[in-house]
């Protein structure tokens, strides 16, 4: 497992209080059932975890979608 796919497991665990067993999973899907306020928290959490800024590109990639999706993209902007 990559260290940023565990520090998100981590910090969507710590918001949403759920163990995310794929990183294909919806994480808006009825299974999982993010809110909208515990993906600002998410947001917030993966900002300062990660430094990066909060832009629409970021919430338009990381919005409805899956781990996998916000690792990429995450690792994506690290590494750039």
């Amino acid at each position: 497992m990559s260290d940023t796919r565990d520090k998100v497991l981590e910090i969507i665990k710590k918001i949403n209080h759920m163990e995310i067993r794929s990183d294909e999973v919806n994480l808006f899907s009825t299974s999982v059932n993010i809110s909208p306020l515990d993906m600002v928290y998410i947001l917030q959490e993966i900002k300062a975890e990660f430094g990066l800024e909060i832009t629409n590109e970021f919430v338009e990639a990381i919005s409805n979608t899956t781990v996998k999706n916000i690792v990429n993209y995450i690792e994506q902007c690290t590494t750039a």
